[in-house]
């Protein structure tokens, strides 16, 4: 019996045109398109059969819509396929299975989109922060370069970008081919946040190394090799920024 012989109800025709020379099953055949040359003739002769014959055709292609899927592979099982996460076996029956269904192709097609299409990355806290570069200047009068921990005036160097003021100096470090960088921050606005400033020294290969200000602004970085460096301090909701700092010994 097909798909949909379960509906069949007996005695459908009995007011058909030649009454018992068709089964319901016949019907049922003929609305699959599988039936005999004589079931044809009758059903073309008779309106009641005809009607039996299209509300079986009817129920028939809702019951298979509703069934049409039972066999495809869930959304998460596609996905695991596509990840590569299923063992070979399963993976090859699943496959098989996407290549023969069009609905389950365009679920792949679909998933495939979206894991290619990457999300915009959130920008990072550097990216987030007002970008200054700092310029050389001469020290202003009277600054107090004590805090780099002796340091000659003749060695340091003093940049400032709005409102803050860094005085770097190298001093010798503990090895003979490395230095140590010393560092002073001044403030024009709330000079007496000084203290836990993000620090960084950025070298050419990318390395960064980090230090914090002490309360009185001060950092350092130590066994610095020579070489050309960007300083980077994080001040409230800004970069500044020292470009092209070279330590030599």
């Amino acid at each position: 019996m097909s798909r949909a012989g379960h509906l069949v109800r007996r005695g459908c025709c009995m007011s058909c045109v030649q009454p018992g020379a068709i089964t319901p099953e016949e019907l049922v055949a003929y609305a699959d398109g599988d039936a005999p040359a004589r079931v044809a003739e009758h059903v073309r002769r008779c309106r009641r059969c005809r009607s039996e014959v299209e509300r079986y055709a009817s129920v028939g292609r809702l019951l298979g819509a509703a069934l049409r899927r039972l066999d495809c592979p869930s959304p998460h099982r596609l996905g695991e396929m596509e990840l590569g996460l299923l063992p070979p076996e399963e993976r090859l029956s699943v496959a098989q299975h996407v290549a023969a269904c069009a609905r389950c192709t365009d679920e792949l097609r679909t998933l495939r989109a979206f894991l290619v299409a990457e999300p915009a990355e959130e920008p990072g806290l550097v990216e987030r922060l007002r970008r200054i570069v700092a310029v050389l200047v001469e020290p202003p009068p009277g600054f107090a370069l004590g805090a780099l921990r002796g340091a000659a005036d003749a060695t340091s160097r003093t940049y400032l970008a709005d409102g803050t003021t860094i005085t770097v100096s190298v001093e010798p470090g503990s090895r003979h081919d490395r230095a140590t960088l010393m560092g002073l921050v001044a403030r024009e606005v709330r000079p007496d946040l000084l203290a836990g400033l993000a620090a960084e020294l950025v070298g050419a290969d990318g390395a960064v190394a980090e230090a914090r200000t002490d309360e009185l602004g001060s950092f350092s970085f130590e066994d610095v090799a020579p070489g050309l460096y960007r300083l980077q301090l994080r001040v409230d909701d800004s970069l500044v920024v020292v470009e092209d700092l070279r330590v030599d010994l």
